[in-house]
C-alpha cells in the first residue's frame, strides 16, 4: 500500500531490480548488440541506473516460445523508480525479445560481494 501511495503522489521510490531477457537465437551478433543497446537505452530513459549487465549466452529453452527452442539470455541489474515496469512492458512488442522476467531484489550482486567481505 505504501508503494502505491507514493507512486500516486508522484514520488519516485527507488527499487533494486534484475531483469532477464531472452532474445531470438538466430540473430547475428551485431543484431544482438543493437538489441541490447536499445534495451539499455530504454531502461536509462525510464530512470534506471544500470550497475551490471551480463550475457549468459545461448541456451536451450525448457519449452518452445514462439516456435523457437533456443534463446540468448541477457541480464541487467539496476536501480529504478517504481514505474519501471511500464517502461519494460513497452519492450514486449519487440519481435527479437521472446520473453523477459523482472524481479525486485533486496540486494544487487555487487552489494552481495561487499556484504560477504564485511561479515568475514
Amino acid at each position: 500500500f505504501i508503494i502505491y501511495k507514493n507512486i500516486i503522489k508522484g514520488e519516485k521510490m527507488e527499487g533494486k531490480y534484475e531483469v532477464c531477457f531472452v532474445l531470438r537465437s538466430d540473430l547475428p551478433d551485431d543484431e544482438v548488440e543493437k538489441e541490447i543497446e536499445y534495451i539499455e537505452k530504454v531502461l536509462v530513459n525510464g530512470g534506471a541506473k544500470i550497475f551490471k549487465k551480463e550475457n549468459l549466452g545461448r541456451k536451450i529453452l525448457a519449452y518452445p516460445i514462439k516456435k523457437r527452442t533456443e534463446g540468448i539470455y541477457f541480464v541487467f541489474y539496476f536501480t529504478a523508480p517504481g514505474t519501471i515496469k511500464e517502461t519494460i512492458d513497452s519492450l514486449k512488442l519487440r519481435e527479437n525479445i521472446l520473453r523477459y522476467l523482472l524481479i525486485r531484489r533486496k540486494i544487487l550482486p555487487h552489494e552481495e560481494i561487499i556484504n560477504a567481505e564485511s561479515q568475514s
